[in-house]
């Protein structure tokens, strides 16, 4: 009996140490996980890319891109945004990116579980608000069009403190385009007489647009209309014209919905809005 007590006690004294060794490196696997949560990170983000489109399918904006602000509330457009992170490390669930819009709303993205964005991979962004009423700001007083306006949207990181600290160079997080951004800062009228004299009537108009305005000497004159994004939908030579004139456009094939009308003479350049129904 006493040999047998003397060996379950040498028994035990030999397995505390390993007992011990594994809540030791249970400790440090722990404090390893704590760490490389509060871990400094280093990453580059930048918008590669931002859409814009009048539906959910949009395109890149481009130079020279026309967009409308209109007091009315008829210039409503899609916005998306691509952000690529070329590293080295990585954004990960519980991240969120702060994207400041050109046109003043601000987003915030989540990365929901099981989601990150690793070195060199990008994401596309469609933000949850859907279509967006672009106006003029309460500094505008009058109609006028910037043709190199600079649209920018930027991107910054927000990181939760548990999810340590992330490092980001803000030199390039920034993209700009030069655009074509028209303000109307009138709704719709019945009829729509610019302070040049370019009448345009009906409006709303449904098959046919009369304009009038008075060239003065003789000018080659053109007419075109343009959809919201800029695309051109009418274009017409009028000629050579002087004087007080009156013609008409034939809209029937236009969709509804807001254009812009321009019209060109002796190296001049008129822009009135039309509503076509």
């Amino acid at each position: 009996m006493v040999f047998s007590k003397t060996f379950i006690s040498l028994a035990l004294t030999h397995k505390k140490p390993q007992f011990m060794k594994r809540i030791y490196l249970l400790l440090i696997l722990s404090m390893a996980t704590a760490a490389s949560s509060f871990a400094q990170r280093n990453c580059d983000l930048t918008i590669t890319a931002h859409g814009i489109g009048t539906t959910t399918t949009t395109h890149s904006i481009a130079t020279g891109e026309k967009i409308l602000a209109d007091a009315g509330g008829t210039s409503k457009y899609y916005f998306t945004f691509t952000i690529k992170n070329t590293g080295p490390d990585s954004l990960k669930a519980g991240d969120s990116l702060l994207i400041r819009s050109a046109y003043g709303t601000n987003y915030i993205f989540g990365f929901p579980t099981g989601q990150s964005l690793k070195k060199d991979s990008s994401i596309s962004i469609y933000p949850s608000s859907g279509a967006v009423t672009l106006t003029p700001s309460s500094s505008v007083t009058s109609s006028s069009t910037n043709s190199s306006y600079q649209w920018c949207d930027s991107i910054w990181t927000k990181i939760p403190a548990a999810n340590g600290t992330v490092t980001d160079p803000v030199g390039n997080n920034k993209l700009c385009t030069s655009v074509v951004l028209t303000f109307w800062v009138t709704g719709i009228n019945t009829v729509t007489n610019n302070a040049d004299g370019f009448i345009l009537y009906p409006n709303p108009a449904s098959g046919k647009l009369n304009v009038k305005f008075d060239f003065g000497a003789s000018s080659k004159t053109q007419v075109v209309m343009r959809d919201v994004t800029g695309k051109v939908v009418l274009q017409k030579d009028m000629g050579t014209l002087s004087g007080n004139q009156e013609f008409s456009l034939d809209v029937s094939n236009l969709a509804q919905g807001m254009y812009t009308a321009e019209l060109y003479y002796n190296e001049q350049h008129i822009i009135s809005k039309v509503s076509v129904q």
